[in-house]
């Protein structure tokens, strides 16, 4: 019995060459689009090292700075760091630096935004044995700092030290206000300390 050949088209070996063009085309597309994205992945982590180096510099000076202010202030210091309240997106943060007995103090202040030149900053200290501080727990009133960066302020601690101990860093209306109360409710509070 005879068997038939069957004939294959004229075209096909076209057609083939033409498929695997375009998959060779498809593949070497693949290869490009994954050598951009290594290029990608490798300058994103040149920007998150250099970051981290930026950071760790800025822990450095903070470090520097703060051995300044506790040698410029002597012994017996008292120290409250500040830093923003939950949820505020703001990396600002502070310290309060103060010799203890005599009052005097400096509060340092790092990527303190510049606020408004419609308000002031003021510093409150606070007693958690009172519900209402008296006015006179009012350390610094201030204008807003005109370039980012750190900014440093002398301060004086009217009230004595006690446990529970707090400090709010507000913003307010020009002036400051004249109760801790009145601050609270006119303004906002920009950085406080933990009860110490």
């Amino acid at each position: 019995m005879d068997e038939s050949k069957i004939a294959l088209p004229s075209w096909l070996p076209w057609a083939t060459t033409a498929i695997l063009a375009a998959l060779v085309a498809c593949v070497g597309e693949l290869w490009l689009i994954e050598r951009a994205r290594n290029e990608l992945l490798r300058e994103e982590s040149a920007v998150a090292a250099s970051v981290l180096k930026s950071s760790q510099n800025q822990l450095e000076a903070e470090r520097i700075v703060s051995g300044r202010e506790l040698s410029r202030l002597g012994h017996g210091l008292g120290v409250a760091f500040l830093s923003p309240m939950p949820g505020d997106p703001r990396h600002t943060c502070g310290a309060v630096v103060w010799s203890r007995g005599q009052g005097h103090g400096v509060l340092t202040v790092y990527d303190l935004t510049p606020a408004p030149a419609w308000g002031d900053f003021q510093l409150w200290m606070a007693d958690s044995d009172s519900e209402e501080p008296p006015s006179e727990s009012i350390c610094a009133t201030f204008a807003p700092p005109v370039a980012e960066g750190a900014f440093e302020k002398e301060i004086e601690l009217p009230i004595p030290e006690s446990a529970g101990l707090r400090f709010f860093l507000i913003f307010g209306k020009k002036g400051g206000a004249g109760t801790l109360k009145e601050a609270l409710k006119e303004g906002s509070i920009v950085l406080a300390s933990p009860r110490l």
